[in-house]
């Protein structure tokens, strides 16, 4: 598990957010709200390997806990982390989170037949114990050997104790013909023009009342 350092919280956020550090808070089972800081790189280096679905040591004044990243506010412009919420879950009882999919592999009718991948879902949504969340789920793109085939969520494999909320039928990736491709494209300018002409008339006819 990996292991985050953070301090009780006392300072004024802006003032910790000028020394590189990131407002936070924690909370949840058997865990009283305690505001907190941690550092910003040391933050962003164990995010980027736990992201939402990982269990972190959380090392604190008074104690370890053993949470996950709930929720973070962002700056709009920068994309810098502005605030985060960790959750100490139960263990004993099942949480819900989202895993991204992670598309390994290369597929025969992409590489041979000059058609393009088609990624429906970026993430499946799973129900487990805490410590039985993975950090990502694996998609062999490998599979899709013609236009026909399909990978679909009930083809994912997971790991034992973790179950697949969405449903099993949705298409998780697929191969789309060159013609499908342009087709597509075309539909989407025709439905842009289309857009803006009604538009056009619609200011049209404002401008006449």
């Amino acid at each position: 598990m990996i292991k985050l350092s953070a301090k009780v919280r006392q300072e004024k956020p802006h003032r910790l957010r000028k020394e590189g550090r990131i407002p936070a808070v924690v909370y949840g089972y058997n865990q009283e709200n305690t505001p907190l800081s941690v550092d910003e790189r040391e933050f962003m280096r164990v995010y980027k390997k736990t992201g939402e679905s990982s269990l972190i040591s959380l090392d604190t004044e008074k104690g370890k806990s053993v949470v996950l990243v709930y929720d973070m506010q962002e700056e709009p412009m920068s994309g810098r982390v502005m605030h985060v919420d960790f959750y100490q879950p139960n263990m004993k009882e099942k949480v819900e989170a989202e895993i991204p999919i992670v598309f390994k592999g290369e597929s025969p009718a992409v590489k041979d037949m000059d058609g393009t991948l088609v990624k429906s879902m970026s993430e499946v949504t799973v129900s487990a114990l805490p410590q039985n969340l993975p950090s990502e789920l694996e998609v062999d793109i490998g599979k899709l050997e013609s236009f026909d085939d399909v990978i679909k969520v009930e083809d994912i494999e997971i790991p034992e104790g973790v179950e697949i909320i969405n449903e099993p039928d949705w298409t998780v990736a697929m191969v789309s013909t060159p013609e499908n491709v342009e087709e597509q494209l075309e539909k989407s300018i025709d439905e842009s023009v289309g857009e803006t002409e009604i538009e056009k008339e619609e200011e049209e006819e404002e401008g006449e009342e």
